[in-house]
């Protein structure tokens, strides 16, 4: 009966320890789930995605600072020719002045 106990307590010892094996955790997981696998895939195409936007973001803002340039180079330039359009007509008007001014004091001589 002693060694029937022994033998039965080696047989609940070596169960657990059986046990205790197949339920630890294996570090080295050479194959992922289907869950593990879409994960990684959103992931990988989330980083894309913001590599993506930024790149976007990037170039529009490069255009837009050309665009606000050119816009401003045009402004300047439109403003030029509108003040030499301005000098001119304030001299044609300026010489009608005086062409009737001096009509005026050959009238009055």
């Amino acid at each position: 009966m002693k060694a029937t106990k022994h033998l039965m307590t080696i047989c609940a010892a070596g169960m657990m320890v059986v046990a205790l094996a197949a339920c630890q955790k294996k570090d080295d997981m050479s194959t992922k789930g289907p869950a593990e696998t879409a994960g990684a895939q959103i992931d990988a195409t989330a980083a894309k995605a913001e590599a993506d936007v930024k790149a976007a973001a990037a170039n529009a803002d490069a255009k837009m600072s050309q665009a606000a340039a050119d816009t401003s180079a045009k402004m300047d330039q439109v403003g030029a020719e509108a003040s030499a359009k301005m000098n001119a007509a304030a001299d044609a008007v300026g010489k009608k002045v005086e062409r009737a001014g001096e009509k005026m004091q050959e009238s009055a001589k």
